[in-house]
């Protein structure tokens, strides 16, 4: 049996274990436990911050990543546009989590400043691994992946990828295909002396749940499946961004294709969406997809926050949506685990009132502990919901005399 308070371990059962890859997302470089990735693990929740210049700042985003990993979060993705190293560099320093950075950014940058797209893409790579960055975010299947001006424009949205976008920008000025196509070898060469994994941006998610299993997007997840698989033959960890909106009967879809092109490559999403009129509370929104997507599969999950679609989340803001992501990714991971375990023993300490044990088994323990010491709970006392009408209790007391009637019966 599982350790109930463990849930990292791996499941005796999950996916598809002809296909599936599990590994761990740790470099050579970063003195960490890691990350671990795959079927064989619960899915991650990934937590994404990064400075936006004018909107926040270096030591307000490293607050967040740091109350993250006080709450287990494993993985934190840096998606800084300042240019500036310093965030991802006292993460990698500070704290005990993966670190996934999207080196798009600092590329299209250099390209605008004067620096060629070859030139800029491998020193950019370099330097973001040089730092000990974990993984690695490219976008390096849009231009080439079939995203046609006919397919794109017929989108409510046509890209919503802000990496994308700057790689379809940059090919635009030089006429030349995607820049990361064009060094993939030299990339993984990079990324293969340093353990770095390689995470496969996808330029054409659909941004609208009507543009979920566009023509385009599929055909990139074709092209995401090419690239990992020459990523795995050079001993390369691969991880696939999946799915952005998609509406709840279509998640199950997706993780199936997934499953059959991306050469057992573990796969994500960026909540998912599963309405786009959620505004103010797209948190719950990506939340319940993410629970649906956890449940066929998929294995790390971007948090959404409430004001994904209208503002930079505040402090509270992210902490609110990392909770309600972690309730969200157990209750898909035991529908595709049947682990029941954890659950179980918790619905043993509520029998009997055991408040020190059900804090323990709690996803959030501090936020129960809060709970039971505001309230004074002590091991047996009835909680004020039901208060004397205890169900629990009046059970207990009816097994226990008809256990009485037995004994004096015999």
């Amino acid at each position: 049996m599982k350790d109930d308070m463990n849930p990292q371990q791996p499941a005796a059962s999950s996916g598809d274990p002809q296909s599936a890859r599990s590994f761990v997302i740790r470099s050579t470089g970063h003195d960490i436990e890691g990350a671990p990735m795959g079927a064989a693990f619960p899915p991650l929740l990934d937590v994404i911050i990064g400075i936006t210049p004018g909107e926040t700042s270096v030591d307000t985003e490293f607050a967040k990543a740091e109350e993250a990993a006080r709450l287990g979060v494993r993985i934190v993705t840096d998606v800084s546009t300042s240019g500036d190293a310093t965030l991802r560099r006292q993460i990698l320093k500070s704290l005990p989590v993966a670190v996934r950075t999207v080196p798009t950014y600092d590329i299209h940058r250099a390209f605008k400043a004067g620096e060629t797209a070859r030139d800029a893409t491998l020193r950019v790579v370099e330097e973001h691994v040089r730092d000990g960055v974990d993984c690695i975010t490219i976008h390096a299947t849009g231009t080439n992946a079939g995203v046609r001006d006919e397919e794109v424009t017929s989108r409510i949205i046509p890209v919503t990828s802000r990496g994308g976008a700057m790689v379809n920008e940059i090919s635009t000025h030089t006429g030349r295909p995607n820049c990361y196509e064009e060094v993939f070898d030299e990339i993984l060469d990079i990324c293969a002396e340093a353990g770095v994994a390689i995470s496969l941006a996808t330029t054409a998610r659909p941004g609208s749940v009507v543009d979920a299993l566009s023509a385009s997007h599929i055909h990139e997840i074709h092209r995401q499946g090419e690239l990992a698989r020459r990523a795995h033959q050079r001993g390369v960890d691969v991880v696939v961004e999946l799915m952005g909106h998609v509406p709840l009967h279509l998640i199950a879809e997706y993780c199936t294709l997934a499953r059959t092109v991306l050469d057992g490559a573990p796969f994500g999403a960026l909540g998912p969406c599963v309405t786009d009129v959620a505004m103010g509370h797209d948190d719950v929104s990506g939340a319940i997809g993410a629970a649906v997507a956890a449940m066929h599969g998929t294995s790390f999950i971007a948090c959404l926050t409430a004001g994904e679609h209208s503002h930079l989340p505040t402090h509270e803001e992210l902490l609110r949506s990392i909770r309600s992501f972690q309730v969200a990714l157990h209750a898909g991971w035991i529908a595709f685990s049947g682990d029941l375990t954890r659950d179980a023993a918790m619905s043993r300490a509520r029998n009997a009132n055991d408040w020190p044990r059900m804090v323990e088994l709690s996803l959030h323990p501090d936020d129960s502990e809060r709970i039971v010491t505001a309230a004074g709970y002590h091991v047996g006392q009835v909680c004020s919901m039901c208060g004397s009408s205890c169900p629990i209790v009046r059970t207990g007391a009816a097994v226990r005399k008809q256990g009485e009637m037995r004994i004096l019966e015999g």
